[in-house]
């Protein structure tokens, strides 16, 4: 019988931390240069745009991703060693994996040449954006604080 901790090496929860951090720093830069590309487009006369896009980011943050990531560095925790890409449930890759593919589906079948509809992608970029964004910093806070646990029980 083949061990599975063999052919997945195992790592520790701050890896797994560390790894979700940059994973949602990644996709909420790639969403936010998303967003760039549509203000651009839109022009500076929709100045309206960037302060609503920045404040539906700050409630989703606090609503939904700033949960989403504090579940995640629980189960993380609980799981103590594990696999590097056990740091998301599989649920929560196929729900990413669905939003690539809707993002996807907007820019290519939407009509991106028409002003509203410009609009409305760059208020629905930044919102995801500044969302994961934000929520970052929570999984950089429970990385930075499992690190000073681990210090204060070495000194002991």
């Amino acid at each position: 019988m083949i061990d599975p901790k063999k052919i997945f090496p195992q790592v520790d929860a701050s890896v797994q931390l560390f790894f979700a951090a940059i994973v949602w720093l990644i996709g909420a830069g790639m969403i936010l240069r998303l967003a760039m590309i549509y203000l651009a487009q839109v022009g500076s006369e929709h100045w309206w745009i960037p302060p609503l896009g920045l404040l539906l980011g700050l409630l989703k943050a606090y609503f939904l991703m700033i949960p989403s990531a504090a579940k995640t560095i629980e189960r993380i925790r609980e799981q103590g060693r594990s696999w590097l890409f056990n740091s998301y449930a599989p649920r929560v890759y196929l729900l990413v994996g669905g939003m690539i593919a809707l993002g996807v589906s907007l820019r290519l079948l939407g009509p991106t040449d028409v002003l509203g509809y410009q609009m409305f992608l760059a208020v629905l970029y930044l919102t995801i954006g500044v969302g994961m964004f934000i929520s970052d910093g929570v999984f950089l806070a429970a990385l930075r604080k499992g690190k000073a646990r681990k210090k204060a029980n070495s000194k002991q």
